[in-house]
């Protein structure tokens, strides 16, 4: 019987990683075929070049790609599992895939495909073997609530229709830019910038996860306005994913996503299989706003960002490195070189356009930026740290509705400095409401 039970195990385990490998295979390649069949030949300007043709960079970013299916975590038992899932497939695969392509770095790709490795093994391992014993937070009544976060909620809508109601407004895809400079023009404080973060990636991923948790209809339907009056003020595309991703991740949860993490696969694979479709199956040409619709849930939503990290490292060949001082309370401390915020400075040398924003992840912005390649593994110590934290500040809470709330902050600390990210991006407080919220309860279980 015990061996009967130890087979079974066994056969569940060799399904689990046969399936992982597939999907994973199937992903890379479709991003190799994305890549240069549509991301190259219409964005190249903006850095998705393909210059390179060394097989030693290809073989070094394919054993890079792989290496990290030995140390993921096979199921998704906390926060930081999924965590490390997600960046693996939004961000590393993306990573190591381009930096193998574009053939424009000053040492080649193989040294930081290994180091992006180490980065990736450092927060494995960090956030696995060190944990934080945190004080029990006190219930704190009405302000621990979920009434409190639907008046919060309420609270910071009404603020931003009071400021911005004469520029608010449904736009096409083609005129958000349009849209988002009229909304900088009337931002007249650091608050409203904060509203309208946390209206999206705060307020509304809770409020979904309530939604699904106590199965109220009207929690969604506050949090669809939230995001629908972040895109009529600014134009904001991500507030239309931050919406869309929730409900993603709830189906996938569903599915089996804690025992089958490698299930997370598909969702990237949604915003690739439209232009590998139109290019090279229907041969449409790209004009207009089939071009926009495809452009910005591909290449914006997971290109964009591994274009920007080769920037990075380019540009700090040749410019002096951050050491961290362009996180705010460090540069109290530490003098920052530039001018402006380290994303337009990188986007101005990048493509001489001052307005252009050179956002990216962690990797970049606070690994390269601030420490050249050493701050690879330096950043990855940093970051399994604050999983670690992460993990047991949310220790009491589910972790289904954990994922849910967390999934908009995800998207911003990809691309975003991870500092950034925790307090602009409202990530500490998406997790202290988590906290609260999202703990156990027998009369209204969490039900995918």
């Amino acid at each position: 019987m015990a061996f009967a039970s130890g087979t079974k195990v066994s056969t569940s385990q060799v399904t689990r990683a046969a399936a992982t490998l597939l999907l994973h295979s199937l992903y890379i390649a479709l991003y190799f075929s994305v890549y240069d069949v549509y991301f190259s030949p219409l964005y190249g300007y903006l850095g998705f070049t393909s210059y390179s043709t060394s097989s030693a960079e290809l073989f070094t970013a394919l054993i890079c790609l792989y290496a990290p299916l030995m140390f993921l975590p096979v199921r998704i038992r906390r926060f930081s599992h999924f965590f490390i899932w997600f960046f693996f497939i939004i961000v590393y695969t993306p990573l190591q895939i381009t930096v193998a392509r574009v053939g424009t770095l000053p040492h080649g790709s193989e040294g930081l495909s290994l180091l992006l490795l180490a980065s990736l093994f450092l927060i494995r391992l960090i956030s696995a073997s060190t944990q934080f014993s945190l004080p029990r937070l006190r219930e704190l009544g009405f302000l621990s609530s979920a009434k409190f976060i639907v008046f919060l909620s309420i609270t910071a809508l009404s603020l931003t229709i009071i400021q911005f109601h004469s520029i608010m407004r449904l736009v096409a895809l083609e005129d958000v830019y349009s849209q988002r400079s009229a909304s900088t023009d009337l931002s007249v404080s650091r608050l409203s910038g904060y509203l309208l973060n946390w209206l999206v990636f705060v307020f509304s991923p809770i409020l979904l996860a309530l939604s699904f948790k106590h199965k109220k209809l009207s929690f969604a339907l506050l949090a669809s306005f939230l995001c629908l009056a972040v895109y009529m003020v600014n134009g904001s595309k991500i507030a239309l994913i931050a919406l869309f991703m929730p409900f993603v991740l709830h189906r996938l949860l569903a599915w089996g996503l804690l025992r089958r993490p490698f299930l997370f696969i598909l969702f990237p694979m949604i915003f690739l299989l439209p232009p590998i479709l139109l290019v090279v199956v229907f041969e449409t040409e790209f004009d207009g706003i089939l071009k926009i619709a495809v452009s910005q849930f591909s290449m914006r939503a997971l290109g964009i960002q591994a274009v920007a990290f080769t920037q990075y490292v380019q540009f700090f060949e040749e410019n002096p490195h951050t050491y961290f001082s362009h996180v705010t309370g460090i540069n109290l401390f530490v003098n920052y070189p530039f001018q402006g915020p380290l994303g337009r400075v990188v986007g101005y040398w990048a493509s001489g356009n001052e307005l252009f924003s050179a956002n990216s992840n962690f990797w970049a912005s606070d690994g390269i930026a601030a420490a050249g390649y050493i701050g690879l593994p330096l950043i990855g110590v940093l970051v399994g740290l604050l999983l670690s934290f992460l993990d047991a500040l949310v220790k009491s809470a589910d972790v289904r509705f954990v994922i849910i709330s967390s999934a908009p902050f995800l998207l911003t600390a990809a691309n975003t400095p991870i500092f950034t990210a925790m307090v602009t991006g409202g990530g500490l407080l998406i997790f202290v409401f988590c906290q609260y919220l999202g703990k156990p309860s027998h009369r209204t279980p969490f039900a995918p």
